[in-house]
């Protein structure tokens, strides 16, 4: 009876110890999986960081362009101004305020790309960070191993020698809670938008509209430019002169 009960510790043990091995090796097989999924991913947001950078880059030239064009269509519109053509001086500042509006679409997109790319980054310093945890988790689970075959080689087996690969493993899945956490912490952010639909209809009504009122803005501005010293053109030749010389002759004649 008693060597049939030292028989079966001794199975029983030798199942154990499969076992732990068998988990420090799925141990193993996850933490390289995982590691091998960061690094996808963090090369895939390297890659649409650069994307947006591009994009910046690119758009930033065009604000740049589109700045020039209303200096130029301004100044335009200020000569046509000087020389009385108030007609011409609205369809050129018309075409400015189209211009600023290509602008302004052009900052918001900016802005975007520059929200896009924070975001971008914070990812990529989280996936990095989770990396080399993940990389530091496999060596631990790894040298763990490593010891206890060295153990296991010289001193026997050892109660609780096989602990340090349950460790790993319990540590690998508090960083996964503790991950997911984060990015849900990180995620759900809102834009609120401000519109009065109503009132937008009742001065479209009235025939007042955003783009007339712009253009008035940059006749009203490029207008205050020509009351500055030095801005107002020539004066246009009066006729008085004309006529007060015809009145001259014309007593000269009655006298004689």
């Amino acid at each position: 009876m008693k060597a049939f009960t030292r028989i079966f510790g001794q199975v029983r043990e030798q199942l154990a110890e499969l076992g732990e091995t068998i988990a420090g090796h799925q141990a193993q097989r996850d933490l390289d999986e995982e590691i091998r999924d960061t690094d996808a991913h963090l090369h895939e947001w390297r890659a649409n960081l650069a994307g947006f950078q591009a994009k910046r880059l690119t758009a930033q030239e065009r604000i740049d362009s589109t700045t020039l064009a209303i200096t130029q269509r301004e100044a335009q519109a200020l000569a046509a101004l000087q020389a009385g053509k108030v007609a011409l001086a609205r369809e050129v500042a018309a075409a400015v305020v189209q211009l600023e509006e290509a602008r302004d679409e052009e900052h918001a997109f900016v802005a975007r790309l520059d929200e896009w790319m924070a975001q971008m980054r914070h990812l990529i310093d989280q996936g990095e960070s989770s990396l080399r945890r993940l990389q530091h988790q496999l060596d631990a689970l790894r040298a763990a191993e490593t010891l206890q075959r060295a153990q296991e080689t010289v001193a026997g087996r050892q109660a609780g020698a096989t602990t340090l690969p349950q460790t790993a493993i319990e540590s690998l899945l508090r960083a996964r809670h503790q991950g997911a956490g984060a990015a849900a912490q990180d995620g759900g952010r809102n834009e609120a938008v401000a519109a009065n639909p109503e009132l937008d209809a009742k001065l479209e009504a009235a025939g007042i509209n955003e783009r007339d009122a712009r253009t008035q803005l940059v006749l009203d501005r490029i207008g205050q430019r020509l009351s500055e010293p030095g801005m107002a053109g020539p004066a246009p030749p009066t006729r008085s002169g004309g006529r007060r010389g015809r009145g001259a002759d014309d007593t000269t004649k009655g006298k004689r």
